[in-house]
């Protein structure tokens, strides 16, 4: 189990997440298709959340210049993520609702696309600035030489009630399921961060462990899903302001949200008693 965790395993795992993030990184600077982007930022978001939870018994400390380096290159993918989520959005729209007006789905699709085509030779000039290699050059330099945990006794215990007391944190939100979009994206944070933990250091999962794992993908596609759609109602009352498209595309998306948020309560009931 992962309140179970005994030094190797997580040296090796943290590892793994470098070289994770080194090959996409690597990939992302030959192309910026989409997979590249979208594998890039789960790299990212694995060795943040897992650097995080261990950064009081790494060997050595987190550097400022390397958080930073994560940091900036996560937002660096922030504007192309952005745009595939809301071409991604708009078609499943389209294809859940009928009533879709296709005169208007064209107009929409016609400008998330070339806002997603912009995002991409955006990213792409970052590729190739000097600030960009800079960043590469910083974490390619710890992925060289690694981290290792503090094996003390007192450390490694920290460390699992550290995960201990995460999801019994993450159990007690799900008791109460907010309906603001803000919070509910608090919540898919929460869902992965957890999600990505549980995979990567979990130790001998069984069925249970595999079932929550199970629930916690869903409950993040859902999330996930609602929080696109959130935004994409919010671009469009700003490109179409005051046009009668925006009107009814938002209400569209919020007989989606409805459904959406119905089904994460279920799955957060489905959770808390697996």
């Amino acid at each position: 189990m992962i309140d179970r965790l005994e030094p190797p395993v997580l040296t090796t795992t943290l590892g793994q997440l470098q070289i994770s993030l080194s090959r996409s990184v690597n990939l992302l600077t030959r192309t910026a298709a989409p997979p590249a982007v979208h594998e890039a930022r789960i790299a990212i978001r694995r060795l943040r959340i897992a650097l995080h939870c261990l950064k009081a018994q790494l060997i050595p400390s987190l550097g400022k210049r390397y958080k930073s380096a994560l940091r900036q290159l996560a937002q660096d993918l922030e504007a192309v993520r952005e745009a595939d989520a809301r071409v991604l959005a708009v078609n499943t729209l389209i294809e859940r609702y009928n009533t879709v007006d296709r005169k208007e789905a064209r107009e929409v699709l016609a400008v998330v696309h070339r806002e997603r085509t912009l995002s991409r030779r955006l990213l792409r000039r970052s590729i190739q600035s000097i600030a960009w290699r800079e960043r590469v050059a910083e974490l390619a330099r710890y992925a060289e030489h690694g981290f290792t945990v503090d094996t003390s006794k007192d450390a490694i215990l920290t460390i699992r009630s550290n995960f201990t007391r995460r999801r019994q944190y993450f159990r007690r939100t799900l008791r109460d399921i907010p309906h603001k979009p803000r919070r509910l994206h608090r919540l898919r944070l929460r869902v992965k961060d957890l999600r990505y933990l549980t995979e990567d250091f979990l130790q001998s999962p069984t069925s249970a462990h595999v079932m929550r794992l199970k629930r916690l993908r869903q409950l993040q596609n859902r999330l996930g899903e609602f929080h696109d759609n959130w935004r994409l109602k919010k671009w469009l009352r700003a490109h179409f302001r005051g046009q009668p498209i925006a009107n009814a595309w938002a209400a569209l998306i919020n007989r989606r949200q409805t459904r959406l948020l119905r089904q994460v309560r279920r799955l957060a009931r489905k959770y808390r008693i697996k």
